[in-house]
């Protein structure tokens, strides 16, 4: 089973709220595990998972300074999967979210219909290998 870990701040707009909806209605048999501060984030990115359940990254960058503290936080990891939604279209902000190594990118005014067909090729995907990410 892929485990999706969605950050979404306590202090984020209609938006942030209507992206963890999105989620939990579009991927009910998933696991589903939302951080609120950056303190539960790096807390659930160090707890150990079984190899066969893949993490899947959904960070909802609401402001530029949140987006600088994600990339504070996360930018040494390699080998997680992280879809990232940006505060706006600004190029200063997508170089800003391209330290993440993000595998899809949208900003946080352009509906979640996209990201929610990204995630689930990369849940048909993870399910096709057997449960390995092997990537």
């Amino acid at each position: 089973m892929t485990h999706l870990v969605i950050f979404i701040q306590n202090r984020s707009d209609a938006t942030g709220r209507l992206l963890e909806k999105t989620i939990r209605q579009t991927f009910p048999d998933t696991r589903q595990q939302v951080c609120r501060t950056l303190s539960e984030l790096a807390s659930c990115l160090f707890e150990p998972t079984p190899f066969t359940e893949p993490k899947i990254l959904v960070l909802f960058a609401d402001t530029k300074e949140r987006l600088r503290q994600l990339i504070d936080l996360l930018e040494k990891f390699d080998d997680i999967k992280i879809l990232l939604i940006l505060p706006d279209a600004d190029r200063n902000s997508f170089s800003l979210g391209h330290k993440l190594r993000p595998r899809f990118v949208i900003t946080k005014d352009q509906g979640f219909d996209d990201l929610c067909a990204v995630i689930h090729k990369m849940i048909q995907s993870t399910q096709a290998k057997g449960g390995n990410s092997g990537e």
